[in-house]
Parts: structure tokens; sequence; C-alpha cells
């Protein structure tokens, strides 16, 4: 049987999980509903570490080291956020009446450390998973592993899938214009030209990425002609993504023309960042700019007068 009918399933339902966990974050601010989030992430990530240390060298040995790493991971991961809700109680139980959970200092820390866990388990996912294919290469380096496994389909659309799922499901948050953005970054996820070993493939998904791209940017200009990115927030976001754009088809041209696929992973990773980045913390978005100092005026400063 083939092995795709087994884990193509399993990657799915996966993806939905780590969508709706991220759904869940984008409505944490509690420090302990926080680490809830990341720990149930971690607990994923270190099950799918499991199953990319037996898939490795299959056998009865590795089967044990996967168990055993992966209760590990879970174990030692449990302890911070045993540790966080005893504090919590401590301090609900000194201020009584006048309680307030503790909040998270920094939404925009958060959303990297969520972005971060996403792609750590991701990555252990679609290389796990494309040994278990059969499909996985053995015997390369530690920086050419990471670039074909972010190339490798089992990460590339499940991620898809996971960043598709979370904007549907916070688009309410986010406004019209990055709504479009983010959606254009799942497109480019799920269009990767070097996910299938397949000519038709190759030249029908850089045709759709391409028109993506042209049509992102153009939103991402006109936005920025007609006066709309008026916040720190909005232009941030619209220079991370114009970024990670730029280095994605600067590495599809680099694939190409037999570069490898290095150029290319370090866009889609950026490109996942990102994306996490505003859908975690949409509010970041609304952060406004700041104001410019006034000008001097004659004789003195603006905050004299003579």
């Amino acid at each position: 049987m083939d092995p795709g009918v087994v884990l193509w399933p399993v990657a799915v339902a996966m993806a939905a999980i780590v969508a709706a966990l991220v759904r869940w974050s984008a409505s944490a601010r509690t420090h302990v509903a926080a680490a809830v989030v990341v720990f149930l992430l971690g607990m994923m990530a270190a099950m799918l570490a499991a199953v990319a240390i037996y898939f490795t060298a299959p056998s009865a040995d590795s089967l044990v080291v996967g168990i055993w790493v992966a209760a590990a991971l879970m174990a030692l991961s449990v302890f911070p956020v045993f540790a966080l809700f005893l504090r919590e109680a401590q301090r609900a139980v000194r201020a009584g009446a006048a309680y307030r959970p503790a909040t998270v200092r920094s939404v925009g820390r958060y959303s990297l450390v969520i972005a971060g866990v996403v792609l750590g388990a991701e990555l252990l996912m679609g290389r796990g998973f494309s040994l278990a294919d059969g499909t996985a290469t053995r015997g390369l380096s530690p920086p050419a592993l990471l670039a074909a496994t972010v190339a490798d389909p089992f990460f590339l659309f499940p991620m898809a899938a996971e960043m598709s799922l979370s904007l549907l499901w916070l688009r309410h948050r986010l406004p019209p214009d990055a709504r479009v953005l983010l959606a254009s970054q799942a497109a480019m996820m799920f269009f990767a030209p070097p996910a299938l070993a397949s000519g038709t493939w190759a030249i029908a998904s850089a045709i759709v990425s391409a028109a993506v791209m042209t049509v992102a940017i153009a939103v991402v200009v006109r936005s920025a002609y007609l006066g709309r990115a008026t916040t720190v927030g909005e232009r941030g976001f619209s220079g991370a993504y114009l970024l990670a754009t730029a280095v994605a088809a600067g590495g599809l041209a680099v694939w190409a023309l037999g570069g490898g696929v290095g150029v290319f992973a370090v866009g889609m990773v950026l490109e996942m960042v990102v994306f996490f980045a505003v859908v975690v913390a949409p509010e970041q978005l609304a952060r406004a700019p700041t104001s410019p100092p006034l000008p001097p005026t004659r004789g003195g400063s603006a905050s004299s007068a003579s």
C-alpha cells in the first residue's frame, strides 16, 4: 500500500489541529493561556520528533529512543507551565478580589515564539513523513537537510493548509488589505514549484505564484498610494511582506537555474514567520505612527515663545 494514503490524511488532520491552536493563540493574552498554547504546540513537536527519529532508521531501538525523547521533551516542558500556574494561584490568593491575571507583555515576541514552535513542528513533520514515504534524501549536510525539508511537499502543503485555516478563522480581526497579503502568502506556500518533481507542476505553479505575487504587490503599492498604510504596524508588515516575497522570488529563480532550494527555503520560512506574526498578534497593525517633531520657529524652539 502507498504510504501516502495514510500519511496525507494524518498530515491534514495535524495541520487543522495546529491552525486551531494558532486561532486560540490569537486570543490568549494572559501568561497562563499563552503558556498552555505554547505547551500544546510543543507537545505536537515532541511527537513529530519521535516520528522523525524512528523513520530515520526504523527498528525497535529507534522506536524506544523516539518514545523516550518525546516523553522527555513533554515532561521538561510541563514544569514551566505548572510553575506558572502555581505563581498565578499564589497571586490570586494574595490579591483576593483585586486579582487580575498577568498578561503577555510583548505580543510581538509572543507571536514570534508561536511562529518558531509551529516552524519546528512542521520541519519535524516534513522530515519524518518524507522518510516514512520513502522520498527523503539522506546523507545531506544540516543546511542542505533543512532546505530540502522546507521544499518538501510534506512541509509546504500542510503549512499552506495551516495558514489558510488560520486566516479563515481569524479574518474578522484583520483589515482587508492585510487579508489579501496573508492569503497570497498561503497561496505561494501551496503553489511552490519545487514541491513536486513534475514539469507540468513546475510550470503551472510558477505561473500561479507569479500572478499571486503581482496582485499582492499591486495591493501594497495601491495601499501606499492611497495612504492606507498609515500606522507603523501596517508599514512594517508591508515591508516585511515585500522582503520575504523578494527572497522567495529570488529563490525560485536560483532554483530554476539549477542552484538548489536554499534561498527558496529561506524565503518560505520568512513568509510563514511574517504570516504568523500578524495573524497571532493583529493588534500590531494598529500601532500608531510616531509623531514627527515640530519644526523650530524663528528665534527659538517650537515649545518656546518670545
